[in-house]
Parts: C-alpha cells; sequence; structure tokens
C-alpha cells in the first residue's frame, strides 16, 4: 500500500532520506510511487497488524516505545512488539484512524500541517484530518515479472549467482561464478504475495533458501526444497541505478557476496550497508551472453601457448 493524508491525499507516509537504517524518521511526503513510500500490511491476530516500510523492511515503530503524546514515529526492525503493532479505526469517506496497540494513540501529521517532511507522531484522538489515512492499494508490487532470469554482481557483471557443482542437492552452497549458460547459473522468480519472490534454481527446482531459517547477519545461503516458508521468500529492492537489493523476508537482511567478485566467492545474507557487493543485476537469460562481441585468440586447454591457426596463413 501507500498510504495518504486525508489533509493532501497527494502526500503519503515516507521514510526520511529513502533510509534503510534503524530510527530513520516517519514524515509526510509527494507521493514519487517509490518503495520508501510503500508499506506492506501484515495481519497479526486479535485486530493487530504490522506495516513494514518495502525498500528497508522495518516496521513502523514509536520511539522508545513512549505512550506520550507528540512522540515521534521512526522505523525499527520488526520485533512484535505492542509499540511496532497497529489497529485500524473507521474513519469514514474510506479513511482510517492507525491506532497503537501499546499505548492508544494515533498517527498524526505533527502540527495538523502536511508540507513535505513534515513529521509523523503520536497524537491523542480528535476529528482532525491530521489523524486520518487512506490505504491505497499497489496494483503491482512485483518490480520484475515471472521468469528464468540470471543474477550478476554489480561488482562484476561476469560473476553470477551459482549452484556449486550444479548439484541438485539440499544444502548446496550458493556462490558467485564466471557465466557459462549452464542452468545451474539461471534462477526461475515467481510472484509471491505483497512483492515477495521465490527464486529457484532452473537446474535442480530448489529455491534460494536462508540456511536453518537464521536471522542473523553473515548466515549462509543455499539451496533447499521449497517449504514456502519465510526464510525463503525475498523481495527485490530498486536500488535506483539498475541494479537490485535482494532483501530476505524471514530476517530482513540482504544477499551479500563475501569480499569481491571472483569465482567461489561465497553469497550469504548482512544488514544493510548499500554497498556493490549487495548490489545484482537481474537479467532475462535469454539476452544473457557467454561470450562478449570481439576479436580473440582462441587458446588450448594443453597448452596456453598454442592458439587455434589458419595453415599457411
Amino acid at each position: 500500500y501507500t498510504i495518504s493524508s486525508a489533509m493532501d491525499s497527494k502526500k503519503v507516509l515516507d521514510i526520511k532520506g529513502q533510509s534503510q537504517k534503524d530510527g530513520a524518521a516517519l514524515q509526510i511526503w509527494s507521493n514519487g510511487n517509490k518503495a520508501h513510500q510503500q508499506f506492506i500490511v501484515e495481519y497479526k491476530g486479535s485486530g493487530y497488524y504490522s506495516i513494514l516500510n518495502m525498500n528497508s523492511g522495518k516496521s513502523l515503530d514509536v520511539q522508545g516505545k513512549s505512550k506520550e503524546p507528540g512522540t515521534g514515529v521512526q522505523q525499527w526492525k520488526y520485533g512484535g512488539g505492542a509499540h511496532q503493532l497497529w489497529y485500524f479505526e473507521d474513519a469514514g469517506n474510506g479513511y482510517c484512524y492507525i491506532r497503537s496497540k501499546d499505548s492508544g494513540l494515533y498517527l498524526s501529521l505533527s502540527g495538523n500541517k502536511a508540507d513535505n517532511g513534515t513529521r509523523i507522531v503520536m497524537a491523542k484522538k480528535s476529528n482532525s484530518n491530521a489523524l486520518k489515512f487512506r490505504l491505497n492499494k499497489i496494483s503491482n508490487p512485483n518490480p520484475v515479472a515471472d521468469g528464468t532470469y540470471v543474477i550478476a554482481s554489480a561488482a562484476d557483471a561476469t560473476k553470477v549467482l551459482d549452484v556449486q557443482k550444479a548439484s541438485k542437492e539440499n544444502g548446496a552452497n550458493v556462490q558467485l561464478y564466471n557465466y557459462y549458460g549452464i542452468k545451474s547459473q539461471q534462477f526461475t522468480l515467481k510472484k509471491k504475495e505483497n512483492g515477495q519472490y521465490i527464486i529457484a534454481s532452473a537446474n535442480s527446482g530448489k529455491v534460494l533458501d536462508v540456511k536453518s531459517a537464521s536471522k542473523d547477519s553473515g548466515a549462509n545461503v543455499q539451496q533447499w526444497s521449497n517449504g514456502n516458508a519465510a526464510h525463503q521468500m525475498w523481495y527485490l529492492v530498486d536500488a535506483g541505478d539498475g541494479t537490485y537489493y535482494i532483501r530476505n523476508k524471514n530476517s530482513g537482511m540482504y544477499l551479500n557476496a563475501v569480499g569481491a567478485a571472483a569465482d567461489n566467492t561465497n553469497v550469504n545474507v548482512t544488514t544493510f550497508t548499500g554497498a556493490e557487493t549487495q548490489k545484482f543485476v537481474i537479467k532475462k537469460a535469454a539476452d544473457m551472453k557467454t561470450v562478449s562481441s570481439g576479436a580473440y585468440t582462441i587458446s588450448s586447454a594443453m597448452d596456453s601457448k598454442k592458439v587455434l591457426d589458419i595453415k599457411g596463413q
């Protein structure tokens, strides 16, 4: 969803500075149809919901778990606390109030203003439009169509995600390797609900999986039979330069190449850094070239000093 204000329907909830970090402020801003202005609303039981930012994967969170009016709202890693759970109350005309489970206070535009950059704070309930919001369903939250792709490192586009030794076994490691056009280097992306994807090896049918469903930074990535589990679900976050960050649903950690892009470089998940090691280029497998156009000598594996040659010139 985007979440727009009753004070100005063109203004939506927005994470300041498009930040991925804990503690980034929630504000109002003109709708630019960006991921940091989009939210995943998930039912958690007893009428309450989490509200997770599409860009960062972090939850709307009341600063310091405060129960005082005027307290700012921020994003923070989801932990299931009452200060991160929200109830939607009907406000009429398609709008709603958004109430904190913890304090009973409501999201509100600070100072009853809808200027760009106005902070979102907690407030006592009133009939002011500053407390009223509309949830607008996003028609297609998935930025990449279903299909078979090669997932290359932004640091070196010749190094791609690869299932080690073209294994079809559960637990096989995922790494970077030079692209040779083989199926163990191609992955089928399939859209799931709320912008999530399953990413399956075209060779084995098994999916990218965070080992042991770990939520730790540094957890290894492997392939495993698809169980539609959260640690096998991924979000593609547009990095704004033709590349994507790939975030795990379960942990909120980001796919990451461990060190320089090279053959056998391991792949794990880590906290967000924004480094090239966390950026990936997603290209249709049919569009990939194993060899770039150009002039070459072609040497032999038996003797690298010997090359193909036309007899007698």
